[in-house]
């Protein structure tokens, strides 16, 4: 059996290794991004495939049984293509989505369908922690700014933009591993009144808003992509062991950890 992950989250990585330790399967790893390769085991491909007929005609070639979509909960570019191509080839597709966040009694979250919304409420003169994904920023960089010219805004990155950004900016290089007592130290050497981020779900991200709600920072969160696809014929997993244990439990394929 042939699978397809489009990696990239840490569930991704985990799940890729799971994989890997079942007899019969060969993994294939895609990343957009070019994150941490070597944390990945088998064969990985770098960068994408050409959105969704670039995809599809992939998945014709290489024979491929079944698509993983492990992306970013906020991939949605990616999670359409993914469905398209694999309607378009019969190619078996599931999802695993780690579950959003929810706000405890001692949280002060308020949430916006969009990055703009956010932005038009953060009062002026705020110091803003923002993790959102710096390639996402782009194309709406300057009205979110326009909101924003009289704060200070920390952007944390993985990688470095391709836009310039405005001259309030900084840019904070995203260093693991990261931890609860480093967000805290974080958050206080730089002065943050207000964490702006996506509810990207995960511990480790989490971590942030913890030390936020400690320090009793308000968070500003901009709320997970609807699911639009209303005729939806795939299955959707929040964990690595929810998934193994339906899609293998009664398939001819058999866990078996090394």
């Amino acid at each position: 059996m042939k699978i397809l992950v489009l990696a990239g989250t840490e569930e991704a990585r985990v799940l890729c290794h799971r994989l890997s330790e079942i007899k019969g399967l060969e993994v294939i790893v895609s990343l957009f991004q070019k994150i941490l390769p070597s944390d990945y085991p088998g064969q990985i491909i770098a960068g994408g495939f050409g959105g969704a007929d670039g995809l599809a005609n992939y998945l014709q070639k290489e024979r491929i049984d079944l698509l993983i979509d492990a992306t970013h909960p906020y991939s949605s570019t990616i999670n359409s293509n993914a469905i398209a191509a694999s309607r378009k080839t019969g190619t078996e597709y599931i999802r695993l989505v780690r579950k959003k966040w929810v706000a405890s009694p001692v949280d002060k979250w308020l949430e916006f369908p969009t990055i703009l919304q956010a932005c038009q409420k953060i009062p002026s003169n705020s110091r803003i922690f923002a993790a959102l994904g710096g390639k996402n920023l782009g194309r709406d960089i300057e009205e979110i700014d326009n909101s924003l010219a009289h704060s200070r805004v920390y952007l944390r990155v993985m990688e470095h933009p391709s836009f310039q950004l405005p001259p309030n900016w900084i840019m904070l290089e995203y260093t693991p591993p990261i931890t609860f007592e480093g967000e805290k130290a974080l958050l206080m050497k730089y002065g943050i009144t207000h964490i702006l981020c996506r509810n990207s779900g995960g511990e480790i991200s989490k971590l942030k808003l913890k030390a936020g709600a400690e320090l009793g920072l308000d968070v500003f969160m901009l709320a997970r992509p609807c699911d639009s696809d209303g005729n939806r014929d795939f299955k959707i997993f929040s964990t690595v062991e929810e998934l193994l244990k339906s899609r293998f439990k009664m398939g001819n394929y058999l866990f078996e950890p090394n």
